[in-house]
């Protein structure tokens, strides 16, 4: 009878929506707390180094080795700094090593607050790592990068960066390839920007330029929606194709189909020259750090909210109104779906070695935590019942 109950429980579990062990409450707090006042070297200098610094104790606590990446600005008293959580696989930096990592920027412009820019991405972010960090063994590794300086700035007084994301740009050609000694394969790098306003609302999603044209299956089907701002955008090139489709299909099935998403592969090369970065053609698809993956010839894909072409943002993208005043329930759900989807594909790309458990006593299948307690009551065996 006992058993019975057991698998009838089980059986509820793993026929609902598959979640993953995100706290939503964890990521409202942390939000409020260090990611909800201007982070940048004029302004609030002070914010910015405690943000810095929030992300890297945080790595720290999860178990993950943190490193701090230290470059050049236009400023000679001004250092930028970008800061690695490492969970090493069971072949790091050897032959047989392969990289998954996350990736969001903690800076802002003077003047905003940056909730949705970026303070929510790394809020998803840090979520995914402190899930991703419980698992005590895997095969590959698995990197998570804040970068500092993704704003860049022109026409004002104590430039830092006066271009496109000067931090991914400095750690991906002066630490990460000095990094790893052996050749190992990257699997792919999700990189986040302004992933937070989630709108339903009618007439909020507006489309770049020349989008109806270039990308006409999203502008039909945002257009089929009624122009609502409810999906999250995954941008690739054709090189990213088999990581966009991964990204797509498990944001799909984790259920919660009020968050819809969209997918865009880009005909541009890879490596990608610096020249198509700023065609007018791709500008408003390629202004984040997967442009510094793009082109080194990484793999990598974008993961946005749209930014200044959604609801709200189009007012205060880059402005003192990217506040509190807009966090709700709907809109750290919609993070956390983001959180939640990029722990399901970190663990397919670097997956845990077979029979290991992570340190809060659960085997994770997908993104489905099942209580080790009961898979010991059965026996060890999922799903298998006499």
């Amino acid at each position: 009878m006992i058993r019975r109950i057991v698998y009838l429980f089980i059986a509820t579990v793993l026929t609902q929506q598959a979640r993953c062990d995100v706290d939503k409450d964890w990521m409202r707090q942390t939000l409020a707390e260090h990611f909800s006042a201007p982070r940048h070297h004029v302004t609030n200098p002070v914010y910015k180094n405690a943000a810095m610094t929030f992300i890297r104790d945080q790595f720290r606590e999860m178990g993950l080795e943190a490193h701090v990446h230290t470059f050049s600005t236009l400023l000679p008293n001004v250092t930028g700094v970008n800061v690695v959580g490492l969970l090493k696989g069971r072949y790091f930096n050897t032959k047989d090593d392969s990289v998954a990592a996350i990736a969001a920027h903690y800076d802002t412009m003077r003047d905003t607050p940056g909730v949705n820019d970026n303070g929510a991405a790394v809020v998803a972010m840090l979520q995914a790592a402190r899930e991703l960090s419980r698992q005590l063994t895997r095969n590959s590794t698995v990197m998570f990068f804040a970068f500092d300086l993704e704003e860049w700035e022109q026409n004002v007084a104590q430039i830092a960066c006066a271009s496109l994301s000067c931090g991914s740009r400095a750690l991906v050609n002066q630490w990460l390839s000095n990094f790893f000694t052996a050749p190992i394969t990257w699997k792919g790098v999700l990189v986040m920007d302004t992933i937070f306003n989630f709108d339903s609302n009618q007439e909020t999603q507006t489309l770049p330029p020349g989008a109806e044209q270039m990308f006409p299956d999203v502008a039909r089907d945002v257009d089929s929606d009624g122009k609502r701002g409810d999906f999250l955008l995954i941008t690739g090139r054709d090189y990213d194709a088999r990581l966009v489709t991964n990204f797509n299909d498990t944001w799909n099935r984790l259920g919660e189909t009020q968050y819809e998403i969209e997918a865009l592969v880009l005909p541009i090369p890879n490596p990608t020259p610096e020249g198509i970065l700023f065609d007018a053609t791709f500008a408003d698809v390629v202004r984040s750090d997967h442009s510094s993956f793009w082109t080194e010839g990484y793999r990598a894909v974008f993961l946005t909210d749209t930014a200044n072409f959604r609801g709200y943002m189009t007012q205060c993208y880059h402005h003192q109104c990217d506040n509190l005043t807009y966090v709700s329930d709907t809109k750290i759900g919609f993070i956390a779906k983001t959180a939640r989807t990029l722990i399901s594909v970190v663990d397919g790309m670097a997956p845990a070695v077979e029979g290991s458990t992570n340190k809060g006593g659960y085997v994770h299948e997908g993104c489905v935590a099942i209580p080790l307690a009961l898979t010991l009551l059965l026996g060890g065996k999922l799903l298998k019942f006499e």
